[in-house]
């Protein structure tokens, strides 16, 4: 019987490679970098290697440009050190990428057609953005044409996007990203009136007019509404108090049968008059005048994407401020599916919203007002020992966005005997809530007792085996995919 076994080594064909470039050994091109900082430096490559290595270099000696005829190229526009990093990377494989050279290395591994490579450090970029580097790098993809570098710093600017406009930076968006940023359905925004006066302070910092309000802001109106005009259809009016529509008004950036129509709907909305509510709606769509879908409230959420569910959960809730400052907390996926990390991030933190994702793409939750770890009710000098109690939660309920039975989402609340016990705690599992539903301290799985101490859905449900399936599928055999909480932003 043949038998059969490969030798593979690598690290030394790796290091023999690295050896060549430094040798200098049968080379047949040099790389010139010319740098106004430091002093002119040559290095002696091998065409087969970087055209192997690079479609930049491939595309290059294929043509008859003139670096290919006289066997070198000039660069002027990169230090010595970057190329001879990537150099190291073309022959080597390897390249030590550090927060000093990783925004060079992204403009040439792009440059260059390094696809490996720049995929690496558009990660590596992404995870170490802040808000007061981001505009830095977004100018830079913008301006090498850099698209999925550009992409991930636009949806972290609209994720931290009230920071961003705190610190400043968000003066130096230019009008065509900051129009792009407007149409996301997820915008870290207290509120769109917030939204309305940050882009005011955008176009007098771009105009260099004086900040003002009020009566000022009336004088420079004529100098403002040629920008606003391009602002406004990405402005959620309809979610303006009445308030905040008198604010605008007195700034004739907005025109006077538009605040009026704004003030209209939301009539037709709190009556819930259907059609008259279709026919507005037809008219601003056909018109281009402004959104009316709510933007998202789930930054970074893996699991809520729908704008439907977004809607629900926001009537259900119904606390504006929580939504406004809303965060994402803890994430199984993200931070580890561990019961005692939940609680490291989430314990005494104030009211959070709980939510769920099996394998099998069910999604429920629940949501409590006080939190986990307040003011617990100890049953028993054995619960107290082993750090278990229940928190009394008048406002706290479960939900369900999809399940099984195919049921239409439902919110319920605890039974009117069980307000005690509405929210469970236990030093180290994960989010429960009553003996409804629990989960275990690896986030993997739980159990829904669904019915014990909540109410439920419909009149022909009781309490049982039935009821026990409605969000998962089963009493104790589900799976968890994700699980993520989300609290208030401080």
């Amino acid at each position: 019987m043949e038998s059969k076994k490969t030798f593979e080594n690598y690290s030394k064909l790796s290091t023999d490679f690295e050896d060549l470039l430094h040798s200098k050994n049968y080379s047949d091109f040099r790389i010139i970098v010319k740098s106004q900082l430091q002093e002119t430096k040559t290095f002696e490559c091998h065409r087969a290697i970087l055209s192997s290595r690079s479609d930049y270099f491939h595309g290059l000696f294929r043509s008859q440009m003139i670096e290919a005829q006289t066997g070198f190229i000039e660069f002027e526009d990169v230090m010595p050190q970057v190329m001879e990093n990537l150099l190291s990377y073309i022959y080597s494989g390897k390249l030590e990428i550090n927060s000093e050279n990783a925004v060079e290395i992204l403009v040439f591994s792009s440059r260059f057609c390094f696809h490996d490579l720049l995929d690496f450090v558009t990660d590596f970029i992404n995870d170490s953005l802040s808000v007061d580097t981001v505009i830095h790098v977004l100018g830079v993809a913008d301006s090498f044409g850099i698209q999925i570098m550009k992409e991930k710093c636009m949806k972290f600017i609209a994720m931290n996007f009230y920071d961003i406009v705190e610190n400043g930076e968000f003066f130096q968006l230019s009008h065509n990203d900051l129009c792009d940023i407007l149409k996301e359905e997820i915008l870290d925004i207290p509120d769109e009136y917030f939204l309305f006066n940050s882009l005011i302070r955008w176009i007098q910092h771009e105009k260099k007019l004086p900040e003002s309000t009020g009566k000022q802001i009336q004088k420079q109106a004529f100098q403002l509404q040629e920008k606003m005009n391009l602002f406004i259809p990405q402005i959620r009016f309809k979610d303006f108090t009445e308030k905040q529509l008198n604010q605008v008004s007195k700034t004739s950036l907005l025109r006077q049968e538009i605040i009026e129509d704004v003030r209209e709907f939301q009539k037709l909305e709190k009556s819930n008059q259907v059609q008259k509510l279709k026919e507005m709606k037809q008219k601003f769509k056909k018109e281009e005048m402004f959104i009316l879908s709510p933007r998202s409230k789930f930054p970074n959420s893996s699991i809520i994407k729908d704008r439907h569910h977004i809607a629900l959960l926001r009537e259900w809730i119904n606390d504006n401020p929580f939504f406004s400052k809303m965060r994402l907390a803890f994430s199984s996926q993200r931070d580890g599916a561990k019961g005692k990390i939940f609680h490291e991030k989430c314990d005494k933190q104030g009211q959070a919203l709980v939510v769920i994702l099996t394998l099998d793409g069910y999604i429920f939750g629940g949501y409590t007002k006080v939190g986990f770890d307040s003011d617990l009710i100890w049953e028993s000098e054995r619960f107290k020992k082993e750090g278990m109690g229940h928190i009394k939660d008048p406002d706290a309920f479960l939900f369900s966005l999809a399940n099984p039975k195919n049921y239409s989402p439902f919110k319920v609340s605890p039974k009117d005997d069980s307000l005690d016990y509405a929210v469970f705690y236990h030093s180290t599992k994960g989010p429960s809530f009553a003996g409804d539903l629990e989960l275990r301290s690896d986030l993997s799985s739980g159990w829904t007792n669904f019915g014990w101490d909540y109410k439920l859905p419909f009149p022909s449900l009781s309490h049982g085996d039935e009821s026990k399936k409605i969000f998962a599928g089963s009493y104790d055999s589900w799976k968890v995919k994700v699980v993520e909480v989300f609290l208030k932003k401080f």
